[in-house]
């Protein structure tokens, strides 16, 4: 019974979203260490993609270990080619959120050769300082 259910939960979802799944269990049973030992697997699932580097952040940031996040974050960031226009990437977020000074931990540029932008896609406040409302 239990491998049917294994068999069609892999069959649905990507592993690496099964492993990031797994790994929020454990942060909300607060096993941080199991969560952060899942990070190997997750990089592992395919290499050179920025998803999983995202992922590995995310389950690094939950988890307390704000220095493997931010490398996983800048990693993903520097393989997203898109990390500017990618309406579903989290890296900045996190990355900004980790280091708020910030914009000396952030890379410079893009491998492509075009600037990243943490603050990309934030809604802009009209009227000094006061958020608009239309």
């Amino acid at each position: 019974m239990a491998e049917r259910w294994l068999k069609k939960a892999i069959d649905q979802r990507s592993l690496s979203d099964a492993c990031r799944e797994l790994a929020y269990t454990y942060i909300s049973q607060e096993e941080n260490d199991k969560a952060l030992a899942l990070i190997p697997s997750v990089l592992s699932l395919e290499k050179g993609n920025s998803r999983v580097y995202e992922i590995a952040g995310i389950i690094a940031d939950y988890a307390g270990d704000t220095t493997r996040a931010t490398e996983y974050y800048q990693q993903s960031m520097s393989l997203n080619e898109s990390v500017n226009t990618d309406p579903q990437t989290v890296s900045p977020i996190g990355l900004g959120r980790l280091c708020p000074a910030g914009a000396k931990s952030l890379p410079g540029k893009h491998p492509s050769g075009t600037r990243v932008q943490a603050n990309r896609g934030l809604p802009q406040a009209r009227g000094g300082n006061h958020a608009h409302r239309g």
